[in-house]
């Protein structure tokens, strides 16, 4: 039982360490004010996994069937173009408060409202 103890708390500090050097990274992508193309591609790799999970996950709980194709397309469509958009002091912000500000969430919101319009324009 010790053993896993040990090990639980060893991947913990190794959880965190990993977290506080994305975050130190990323604060130095945007010390400019804007977020440089290296900080853009690496979020992108996060960034799209993620929002397919969180679609699939949505689309269960409300118990429709979206094709996995039309998910793919609509997050390559939105991590691409919220990529795009995202400012350096946006992302500031998240890392440190833990929350995006309102801006980035108005961002989402229309940036999402087009995806979903071309990914259903391309189903037609």
């Amino acid at each position: 039982m010790m053993w896993f103890a040990l090990a639980l708390c060893l991947a913990s500090f190794s959880h965190a360490n990993r977290t506080s050097q994305h975050e130190q990274r990323y604060a130095s992508f945007t010390r400019s004010g804007k977020l440089e193309e290296a900080a853009k591609k690496e979020m992108r790799s996060f960034a799209k996994p993620q929002c397919v999970s969180s679609q699939k996950a949505t689309a269960a709980a409300r118990g429709i069937t979206v094709p996995d194709a039309m998910v793919v397309s609509y997050c390559d469509c939105f991590s691409d173009a919220i990529m795009e958009e995202i400012t350096g002091e946006e992302v500031r912000h998240y890392l440190e408060q833990r929350a995006y500000p309102a801006s980035f969430h108005e961002k989402a919101t229309r940036l999402s409202e087009v995806c979903r319009k071309k990914v259903n324009d391309e189903g037609s």
